[in-house]
């Protein structure tokens, strides 16, 4: 997610499957939690980074 351009908005990772885990925690969709979803359309341009590294990471670590 850092090889945006400068100044170019930060994309939603939402990829339209909005399911919870059994834990009821975060979406197996995106990968994001409940708070970071909730928190998405007011939140700054590093924060909205640091999901999509945690999620990229997060993703990463499940493939190995």
């Amino acid at each position: 997610m850092d090889a945006l351009p400068p100044g170019q908005a930060v994309p939603s990772p939402c990829v339209g499957i909005c399911r919870l885990t059994d834990e009821g925690t975060s979406c197996l969709g995106c990968g994001r939690t409940l708070e970071e979803i909730a928190n998405w359309a007011r939140s700054s341009e590093s924060y909205r980074r640091e999901v999509w590294r945690r999620i990229t990471a997060a993703r990463t670590s499940d493939d190995g």
